[in-house]
């Protein structure tokens, strides 16, 4: 495995809370479907270098300023 798919497996788990299969489940869907989006949207349109990554960020700190257990998680 290399470094650069557990950097969004990682964020997956984080984004989903790390404490439900599920929502590392539904955190991994949102980060595929997010990081196409960025690089239809922000990068082919509007020419944005690392349009992925930004997308992914973007969403991750939304989610934690929201909801800092994640989506789905458990407070602790």
């Amino acid at each position: 495995m290399t470094l650069t798919m557990l950097v969004p497996a990682f964020a997956a788990a984080v984004l989903g809370g790390m404490t439900s299969l599920p929502g590392a489940f539904i955190g991994g869907l949102a980060i595929g479907v997010v990081q196409n989006l960025g690089i239809y949207y922000l990068g082919q349109q509007l020419k944005v270098p690392g349009a992925a990554e930004l997308g992914v960020f973007a969403l991750l700190m939304l989610v934690l300023l929201i909801r800092p257990q994640g989506l789905l998680g458990k407070e602790a």
